[in-house]
């Protein structure tokens, strides 16, 4: 363990004014009609022309297209989310999709995706936003273009792509059979996202927002935002008992809770499938913690009704597998893992924090109790890069408190003062965090630390007063969203952007447990 050292500098609320703006007995159901509720909120794409380009990005890029039923064309144009216009045949949609500076094409012609933009990988390694090349004639350049999505079947066998596939039809979502003819191909400029973040209620990229909740009438409710407009619906299967984990894997869904039999129940959702639900194990007590390191993996966690730490993975065949990872914890446990690497934070029945990891080189799980205050409630917990790694929970003195992790200092903790009432959550990344809480105000309360900012610095943001713990995440490092329990049962939404003064919210109803 390394010695405390302290980052947490207060500053008044003026001061931070200008920022405070598949499981056994399946059920298939298609997505009920959606209420609507309409806010807005303005965007700006993250990357640069020919620049470095997250996966997120290029799926938010190339969904505008799909959204918007673009026309194949080799002769016409049409513009990407901020007005650049690109050719509306299949290698000008990779181009856009890529934010390239120019249409390129297929064929060997300079500059081409095929030659210059690409490096060739397995097909074993595709990823959301890859490329996949079709080439009927192997002495030809190839002959179409593809954005993958994911696949279809354990076996890699069948897979789910964006494209533009010619005349007559229009930017869609198709399935494909993978053929020997076919290449994978990964823009060279690609930024893979190292931030591994636990499974929260909500998710998200710079258009798209997904909600989800424990509705006061017991049944799974969702939000979602696309194309400037708030939908709300409850997702189809069991009630439940609990608030619930969820995350997005390219065009997945998927979301886990406890149903109000007591058992863990994964609903996951595809385009081609729409909801289905499925019973994992159990029974549970309290609410789960869920991510996907690596595609085609899940993972979830839990405490059992013997206070014992329960995971669950999944890999393919032969379905959900469960692990008695044991311990005697206290609360909801929290959990991130990204590759082979897996880490989970609990409230132990002494009240210190505790934490499991488990690693190829580990021999299995570990755990070790962490120095530091007594906790109450949830941990919260995210690594930023696999050599950091960042936890805050309410102390039982109520104030923040804050873990973080180096192979340099080791565990170091330290509070960040301020007075909560429920379990925070945090998010950060390239040497920013950001927490949220509910204040004994009821207010909601933000901690930010930039390497610019000299120190911690918290404010009130305003809005509703809410009740519980909120859920955020930030799809890109300026922008930021907020969602929380407001007193009188709705679902309250803030969010921060560059292009907003400050902090701005607007409630998108509901009624939420």
């Amino acid at each position: 363990m390394g010695s405390k050292r302290r980052w947490w500098v207060r500053t008044v609320a003026a001061t931070a004014a200008t920022l405070a703006v598949a499981g056994a007995g399946v059920v298939t159901a298609a997505p009920p009609a959606a209420a609507q509720v309409t806010t807005t909120m303005t965007t700006q794409a993250t990357s640069v022309v020919d620049g470095p380009i997250t996966r997120s990005e290029v799926l938010d890029r190339a969904r505008k297209w799909i959204d918007e039923r673009v026309p194949y064309s080799q002769e016409a144009q049409y513009p990407d989310p901020q007005g650049r216009l690109y050719r509306t045949d299949c290698s000008g949609f990779v181009s856009m999709a890529w934010h390239l500076g120019t249409n390129r094409t297929v064929y060997s012609s300079n500059p081409s995706l095929w030659d210059d933009d690409t490096v060739r990988i397995p097909k074993e390694d595709l990823r959301p936003g890859d490329a996949v090349f079709i080439d009927y004639d192997p002495s030809d350049p190839p002959d179409h273009v593809v954005l993958f999505i994911g696949w279809e079947d354990a076996a890699k066998t069948r897979l789910t792509v964006w494209e533009e596939r010619g005349r007559g039809y229009v930017a869609a979502q198709f399935t494909r059979t993978w053929e020997s003819y076919y290449t994978a191909g990964r823009y060279k400029k690609i930024v893979e996202q190292d931030l591994a973040l636990p499974g929260g209620r909500s998710y998200g990229s710079v258009s798209e927002h997904h909600v989800y909740g424990w509705g006061a009438d017991d049944r799974l409710q969702h939000w979602w935002f696309q194309n400037g407009v708030w939908q709300r619906a409850a997702v189809p299967g069991v009630t439940v008992a609990g608030q619930p984990a969820s995350y997005q894997v390219g065009s997945e869904h998927h979301v886990y809770a406890r149903g109000s039999d007591g058992y863990l129940y994964h609903w996951w959702f595809t385009p081609t499938t729409g909801w289905q639900v499925g019973k994992v194990g159990g029974p549970i007590a309290g609410d789960p913690t869920a991510y996907s390191p690596k595609p085609g993996e899940h993972h979830v966690y839990a405490r059992g009704t013997d206070n014992r730490l329960k995971q669950w993975f999944y890999t393919g065949t032969p379905g959900w597998v469960p692990v008695d990872i044991g311990g005697a914890i206290s609360d909801n446990p929290v959990a991130y893992g990204r590759g082979d690497e897996h880490h989970v934070y609990a409230r132990a029945s002494s009240g210190r924090l505790w934490h499991w990891w488990h690693t190829p080189s580990s021999g299995g799980w570990q755990s070790v109790g962490v120095e530091g205050a007594l906790i109450a409630g949830s941990p919260t917990a995210y690594s930023p890069n696999p050599d950091e790694h960042h936890v805050y929970a309410r102390a039982s003195s109520g104030e923040l408190w804050h873990w973080w992790y180096t192979p340099r200092t080791g565990w170091v903790d330290d509070t960040m003062g301020g007075a909560i009432t429920d379990s925070p959550v945090a998010y950060g990344r390239d040497g920013e965090h950001h927490v949220y809480a509910r204040a004994v105000s009821g207010r909601l309360w933000h901690w930010w630390y930039t390497p610019n900012t000299n120190g911690w610095r918290d404010v009130g943001v305003d809005g509703a007063l809410i009740t519980g713990s909120p859920t955020a995440y930030a799809p890109s490092l300026t922008e930021h969203h907020v969602y929380a329990r407001a007193s009188t049962g709705e679902l309250w939404h803030w969010w921060y952007t560059p292009y907003t003064t400050g902090w701005d919210n607007a409630n998108i109803h509901g009624n939420l447990k």
